[in-house]
């Protein structure tokens, strides 16, 4: 019978090199599925950097020609975005909706805002179906405590008809904790 403790330094010597074979073993075969893994990390943050965009507002070049009068209809909106301390009375949130149809402007109008808001960053989720693109654009405005940011979420209604609940989750809890904050703007477009 094998006694480790009585010195036997071969036996010992043999036995660790077993061990150490059989956690090589085990590690060549959870190697496939340890490099899988690492793809689908990969995979995934590939999507989210498609989906997700944070821009300097001064540097966006919005092509709004011919909105003129809508902007100045808007323009306590503009307003109401450049001061919000001097709208808090009001109790209303830091959200717009702007309906209209495919490839009218829109998101060149919410920019446009953002610029004349003040806005020093925009956050756009170009995919708000994607709630990992929706969870990264939290924590990223969640990251500009002092800077005035505007949370663009094209093609919002694209979420709402998907209805996946994780998103839809997701989705209404990046816009209520990001529209509580003085310094966000919440934009969305149809």
């Amino acid at each position: 019978m094998f006694d480790p403790a009585a010195g036997n330094d071969s036996a010992l010597l043999i036995t660790e090199q077993v061990l150490v074979f059989a956690v090589f073993v085990g590690s060549v075969a959870a190697l496939p599925a340890f490099i899988e893994f690492i793809t689908e990390m990969r995979k995934r943050k590939e999507r989210i950097d498609l989906s997700l965009e944070d821009e300097v507002a001064s540097s966006l070049r919005p092509r709004v020609a011919g909105m003129d009068d809508l902007l100045t209809s808007i323009a306590d909106l503009i307003d109401r975005a450049r001061n919000p301390a001097a709208y808090q009375d009001l109790k209303i949130g830091n959200e717009v909706l702007i309906i209209g149809p495919n490839q009218t402007g829109k998101k060149s109008l919410a920019q446009k805002i953002a610029q004349l808001a003040g806005m020093d960053r925009v956050v756009t989720v170009f995919n708000p179906r994607d709630s990992d693109a929706l969870a990264k654009a939290k924590s990223l405005v969640r990251g500009y405590k002092w800077q005035k940011v505007m949370l663009l979420l094209p093609r919002i209604d694209l979420a709402y008809q998907q209805g996946d609940p994780e998103v839809l989750t997701e989705l209404d809890a990046l816009i209520e904790t990001t529209s509580e904050r003085q310094n966000v703007l919440v934009a969305a477009t149809t």
